[in-house]
C-alpha cells in the first residue's frame, strides 16, 4: 500500500489553513463567522490526518502515536491544570462561567479525556488529541480486520459513524477519549486515506484546483449560515445532513485550495507546527479576551471590525505559539513526545 515517503507541501499548507481556522474560531466567542468555521474545521483535520496515516508495522505506529499524541496531551494537560487552578476563577468571572478549578476534578477529566460533565475546561482544545488517538486505534483495528481493503474499511467506518449518531441521539453519556466523536471522525479519517490513494488520479483530472476549492468553501459557508451550529468537542450535531455536506465540502475545499497554492514556505512551516499551536493557543487568546481595550470590540462577533480584529489576534497567537514551539523543541522536547537524542 502506498505510503507518504516525503512531506507534501500542499498538505502542510492545508494544515496551516485549518489550524488558523481553529484559532480564529476560538478567538470569537460566538457569531456567524464562528458558526461557519465550526461547520467543518475539525473534520478537515481528521481527513488530513487520514492522508498521512501509515499502516505498516502497527506495533511501531501505536508506540509512535502514544508518544506524539498522548504524551503532549498529558504534558500540556498537567501544565494547563496547574495554571487553571490559579487563574481559572479569574477567567470564569470575566465570562460569567461556572467552572471547577480543583486539581482532583481536572486530573480525573484529563484521564477520562472527554469534555462531558464540564471537564477539560482548563484547556478545552486538548480534547482533540485523545479523540485522534482513539480514531487512529479504531482505524488500525478495522484496517487489520479488513486486510487493508479500502472499501470494507470505509464501509465499517460508515457503520461505526451511524452507530455513533444513534448513540448520541439516544442521549448516551460522553465516552472515554470522546469515543463517540472518534467513531464519527473515523469516517473522515478513512476518506482521507482513500483520497491519498487516489491523489495522482485526482490531480491529473482536476483543473483549476484553487477555484474549485474556493467554490466548495463558499458552498460550505452558505449552508452553514442556515444550519444549526455544530460543536465537535461536545458531540453536538443537530442536523446530520448539513453536517455531512459542510464537513465534506469544507474539508475538500481546503485540500483543493492548498493544491492550487502549491508552495508557501511560511505556511508549510506553520503546518508542521500544528501540534504546538493546538496545545498552547488557548492561553494567549484568553489574555486578549480578558485584558485590554480590544476585548470590547472582540465581543462584537459579527461586526466587520470584530472579525478583522479576531483574524489579527489569531495571527499574533500563532506567531507566539511558534516562538514557544522553538523554545520547547530546543529545551523541553519531551513535552511534545520527542525523546530522541540530539
Amino acid at each position: 500500500m502506498p505510503q507518504i515517503k516525503q512531506r507534501l507541501a500542499w498538505l502542510d499548507i492545508a494544515k496551516a489553513i485549518t489550524i488558523l481556522l481553529v484559532v480564529f474560531g476560538h478567538t470569537l466567542r460566538g457569531g456567524m463567522a464562528q458558526q461557519i468555521v465550526y461547520a467543518f474545521h475539525v473534520a478537515a483535520f481528521f481527513l488530513l490526518s487520514g492522508i498521512t496515516c501509515k499502516t505498516d508495522d502497527l506495533k511501531k505506529r501505536i508506540k509512535n502515536d502514544f508518544l506524539r499524541i498522548l504524551v503532549p496531551y498529558y504534558s500540556f494537560s498537567i501544565l494547563s491544570i496547574l495554571i487553571f487552578a490559579v487563574l481559572g476563577k479569574f477567567a470564569a468571572g470575566k465570562f460569567d462561567l461556572d467552572v471547577n478549578t480543583s486539581l482532583g476534578f481536572n486530573l480525573a477529566g484529563m484521564l477520562y479525556g472527554c469534555p462531558a460533565g464540564g471537564h477539560l475546561k482548563y484547556n478545552t482544545p486538548l480534547w482533540f488529541l485523545p479523540c485522534l488517538f482513539a480514531t487512529k486505534m479504531l482505524y488500525y483495528g478495522i484496517h487489520k480486520l479488513c486486510r487493508g481493503k479500502q472499501l470494507p474499511v470505509f464501509l465499517c467506518s460508515l457503520g461505526l459513524a451511524a452507530v455513533s449518531f444513534v448513540y448520541t441521539r439516544l442521549g448516551g453519556p460522553g465516552l472515554p477519549f470522546n469515543l463517540a466523536v472518534a467513531c464519527k471522525m473515523l469516517l473522515f479519517f478513512s476518506l482521507g486515506r482513500i483520497f491519498f490513494l487516489q491523489l495522482s488520479k485526482i490531480q491529473a483530472r482536476l483543473s483549476l484546483p484553487l477555484l474549485v476549492g474556493m467554490v466548495l468553501l463558499v458552498i460550505t459557508g452558505v449552508i452553514a449560515c442556515f444550519a444549526p451550529k455544530m460543536d465537535y468537542a461536545t458531540d453536538h450535531f443537530p442536523n446530520i445532513g448539513t453536517f455531512l455536506i459542510t464537513t465534506l465540502t469544507g474539508s475538500f475545499g481546503i485540500c483543493f485550495i492548498s493544491m492550487g497554492v502549491g508552495s508557501c514556505k511560511w505556511a508549510e512551516y506553520v503546518g508542521r507546527t500544528t501540534l504546538s499551536i493546538l496545545v498552547m493557543h488557548k492561553f494567549p487568546i484568553l489574555v486578549f479576551q480578558t485584558i485590554g481595550p480590544q476585548k470590547a470590540l472582540l465581543a462584537q462577533y459579527d461586526s466587520p471590525a470584530g472579525i478583522v480584529l479576531a483574524i489579527g489576534i489569531s495571527i499574533i497567537t500563532i506567531v507566539l505559539c511558534l516562538v514557544a514551539d522553538w523554545v520547547i523543541r530546543r529545551y523541553f522536547r519531551f513535552l511534545l513526545g520527542d525523546f530522541k537524542k540530539t
